[in-house]
């Protein structure tokens, strides 16, 4: 494995899908990565986790409804997506 990616990627989901309802859950590993050309700098690992749940509707001829509700990060940590310097206003 080459060291500009992250060593790491892991992704299990967790799916249960009945007649009416529905859920996912999804926890991703990312191990941590290279930030600059020289790899002198890196972001570190993080868990983002994801739910979703859902109830099927009644079918409506050839259209087969769904609601949803989707949560994203729900540990509500703060991950860096890559390096950058402070916004400053001019």
């Amino acid at each position: 494995m080459s060291k500009d990616t992250s060593f790491w990627p892991v992704k299990p989901p967790l799916t249960y899908k009945g007649d009416i309802n529905f859920a996912k859950f999804n926890l991703r590993y990312t191990g941590f990565r290279p930030a600059t050309l020289m790899n002198d700098q890196s972001i570190p690992s993080c868990i983002p986790s994801n739910i979703s749940l859902g109830r099927y509707l009644p079918n409506t001829g050839r259209v087969d409804p769904k609601v949803m509700l989707s949560l994203m990060n729900v540990a509500d940590n703060h991950y860096l997506a890559r390096l950058s310097k402070p916004y400053t206003e001019i």
